[in-house]
């Protein structure tokens, strides 16, 4: 049977509201980059126990997933999504009004990444189900606001902490973020629990199945035969981490790498602004390649992993200012570019049956890459004493991801359908 069409109102709905929330969810990280070293002095604590606290608000977007999942069949999308919104804004507000440990700032970010993971899963899976076959295409066009977020976020921070001090800024800032409710109640109230596509199973085979994935045994079946029948979707999962890796790091590292050489906070935010241009050219590139079916895994993937490992390692070195805004515009381009592939690649690696389950399993995997990132690239700093190894690091993690994307690029076999009683 057809999927149920959805008006040109609804569309644009779901369009502005997901493009707000990318904004929203990926401009916060590298705003808390703005005040990592802020943190670190106030709180008298290591890079370490500040980057874990910032990466677990990234890592908790993805990771609450199932929890998320699970949530949807009990409350609507836009109910989820609001109480998710109210979340982040309010736990931005309390670190305004005065966090004294560093553990209080662990709990700020814990409730500020639920509320994330909240609004994360339920905009996606509508998305998807609004917009179908130009899935690929649009969302390459609404990612371009992970990077318009990039580029302004740090700016606004920078500009209200100027303007106001530390504690007055960040609560003003949490303000600002409760546009996150607007993204939830925007939501469209849809089945996203069970498609159409599901009715072709007789009757006693979806009991069974409704019955079996309840469990954690079935959901495990499931997820194997999934795997089985989708064998892309394991090296999807290891780029879609390792990006996640990157890009987190990335985000929250970038400003800290500017005043090592020199620079002021005012001049070292302008690196994120670069990053942010060069993450909207991607996302612009991306939707190029998808709209003319130019999209491969060479080009959008295994070339990205190749160009932004050696430009992340070029950055360890680099003392020029102009350079280094060179190198974070050409990171941003790259990983622009390779999140909107990998995110419009899914539906066309797995079938539609399978998107759910595949959705959940990939943010899991992207929150745990997320949530590493910041504690990993604290312990780097504070044992070497220099953010500049951070950068070193993940290019190497980048350099040896490739074998991988050469594996994928060369067996890339896209499954739109699979025998669902296997």
């Amino acid at each position: 049977m057809e999927r149920r069409s959805y008006s040109r109102i609804t569309k644009w709905m779901m369009f502005a509201s997901h493009s707000l929330f990318l904004a929203l969810l990926s401009g916060s990280p590298k705003a808390n980059g703005v005040l990592l070293e802020y943190f670190v002095k106030e709180l008298d604590t290591s890079h370490t126990m500040v980057a874990t606290a910032f990466a677990i608000q990234v890592g908790l977007a993805f990771l609450m997933a199932p929890v998320t999942d699970t949530l949807m069949k009990s409350f609507s999308a836009r109910q989820v999504s609001t109480t998710g919104g109210f979340l982040v804004a309010a736990s931005y507000m309390y670190c305004g009004l005065g966090v004294e440990s560093p553990w209080q700032l662990m709990l700020a970010f814990v409730v500020s990444g639920a509320g994330l993971g909240l609004q994360c899963l339920p905009s996606s899976m509508l998305l998807e189900e609004i917009f179908q076959s130009d899935f690929p295409m649009v969302v390459s066009i609404s990612q371009v606001f992970i990077f318009v977020g990039v580029g302004t976020l740090p700016q606004l921070i920078q500009s209200l902490v100027n303007e106001y001090g530390h504690s007055y800024g960040i609560f003003l800032y949490g303000t600002f973020l409760l546009h996150h409710l607007v993204c939830g109640v925007t939501l469209r109230e849809i089945n996203i629990s069970q498609t159409e596509d599901n009715e072709i199973v007789d009757s006693s085979n979806a009991n069974v199945r409704q019955d079996t994935v309840s469990t954690m045994r079935g959901v495990i079946t499931e997820y194997i035969t999934m795997v089985k029948n989708h064998g892309s979707y394991v090296a999807f999962v290891v780029a879609e981490f390792v990006a996640n890796y990157c890009f987190t790091s990335w985000t929250i590292f970038l400003v800290s790498l500017g005043t090592t050489i020199g620079l002021s906070e005012n001049e070292a935010v302008f690196l994120a602004s670069a990053g942010g241009v060069g993450g909207c050219f991607g996302k612009v590139a991306m939707f190029l390649l998808f709209r003319y079916r130019k999209a491969t895994v060479y080009n959008s993937n295994l070339l990205m992993f190749l160009i932004n490992g050696i430009s992340l390692i070029s950055s360890m070195f680099v003392v020029d200012r102009y350079l280094l805004a060179g190198l974070a515009f050409v990171e941003g381009f790259c990983i622009g570019l390779n999140i909107s592939a990998l995110t419009g690649y899914l539906p066309s690696i797995v079938c539609h049956y399978h998107y759910h389950l595949a959705l959940v399993v990939s943010y899991v995997g992207a929150g745990l890459g997320g949530q590493l990132a910041g504690t990993i690239s604290g312990i780097i700093t504070d044992i070497s004493g220099s953010v500049r190894y951070v950068f070193g690091f993940n290019g190497l993690v980048c350099l040896m991801t490739l074998p991988v994307l050469l594996q994928w690029a060369l067996n890339d076999h896209r499954t739109e359908v699979c025998n669902q009683d296997d």
